[in-house]
């Protein structure tokens, strides 16, 4: 809940810093949203949520991101037509059908619920944990390598491309869940894992996950992967001070 609380300031921080292009604001975006991934595939893995009966696990999480995005993107839908027109309403509609999210920030539901949903149908139809490891591997590699990004102009396809990348995280999430006491409790690991997202969060430069820019995808995993163990650590030290 810390190091989630940590990643919305910084999400809101990076949202109204002036400079796009200052040294902290790439920092932050280096691993910000995939943290969110990370954590969730953490709590996944934690409270064992594929145990959980299908329809359950279904009702879960339509109330939990389904329902809000709707509800977020049909508030957004009408402002927006209030201030420039009910003229553009079909096409907000559209995007809100396909997931895409006219409201922007929005993309995160829909991307969270359909990587989650690949994750726990992945987990109930095998436990052979090369099958799930492969499964998630391959989509996040073909996210991150694809080249495909915000300027191809094809954004029907942003909800594939986002999803791929989310299940990769939230899947190393699950793999973090049976270490993740013993790295929270390290001081070293807060001090290495700083040290790490930040090298790898500037060598990188400028990223969005939103966009699907990621730069270069290993400088782009290592930070995200560090950035959150950081923030999980610094967490974790912040609870108990």
């Amino acid at each position: 809940d810390f190091a989630k609380g940590i990643c919305m300031i910084f999400i809101v921080f990076g949202h109204i810093f002036p400079s796009k292009a200052h040294p902290v604001l790439i920092y932050v975006y280096s691993f910000h949203v995939p943290a969110f991934f990370i954590i969730s595939g953490l709590l996944l893995e934690y409270t064992k949520e594929y145990q959980k009966p299908l329809l359950e696990l279904a009702k879960s999480n339509i109330l939990r991101l389904l329902v809000p995005y709707i509800c977020f993107e049909t508030i957004y839908n009408v402002i927006y037509c209030c201030f420039n027109g009910f003229f553009n309403i079909g096409w907000l509609m559209w995007q809100t059908i396909i997931l895409y999210g006219a409201g922007l920030a929005t993309w995160f539901l829909p991307v969270l619920f359909a990587s989650k949903a690949y994750l726990l149908l992945l987990k109930k139809i095998t436990h052979n944990q090369v099958v799930i490891c492969l499964a998630c591997l391959i989509p996040f590699c073909f996210a991150l390598f694809s080249g495909f990004d915000d300027s191809t102009g094809q954004w029907k396809l942003y909800i594939l491309f986002r999803t791929c990348n989310a299940i990769g995280f939230l899947w190393i999430g699950t793999l973090l869940c049976q270490y993740i006491e013993k790295i929270t409790d390290s001081k070293i690991i807060l001090a290495i894992s700083l040290m790490v997202s930040i090298i790898a969060g500037l060598a990188n430069g400028r990223i969005s996950t939103y966009s699907m820019f990621y730069g270069n995808p290993l400088l782009y995993f290592i930070a995200a992967v560090s950035g959150t163990l950081m923030l999980l650590c610094f967490g974790k030290h912040i609870k108990h001070a």
